[in-house]
């Protein structure tokens, strides 16, 4: 994986960006918490660390299960 400075920070993000608005279902049909989840930790496994996330996103779902997936 890529990295590149975020800004003025010294935080180095992925060129890549995992964009969670999916990970909530609602506009997505049924929602699927385990592939959601095994999405979450593929990323990671592939160096991802730039995660896109909103409250909106399954009215708060999406950011809950970024969280348990970034936790295991």
């Amino acid at each position: 994986m890529r990295y590149r400075q975020l800004g003025r920070s010294e935080l180095q993000v992925s060129v890549i960006g995992f964009g969670g608005f999916a990970l909530g279902g609602r506009w997505w049909g049924r929602r699927d918490d385990r592939a959601a989840l095994a999405a979450v930790r593929r990323a990671l496994d592939l160096g991802i660390n730039l995660f896109d996330t909103a409250p909106v996103y399954g009215s708060g779902l999406g950011e809950e299960l970024l969280a348990r997936g970034l936790e295991s």
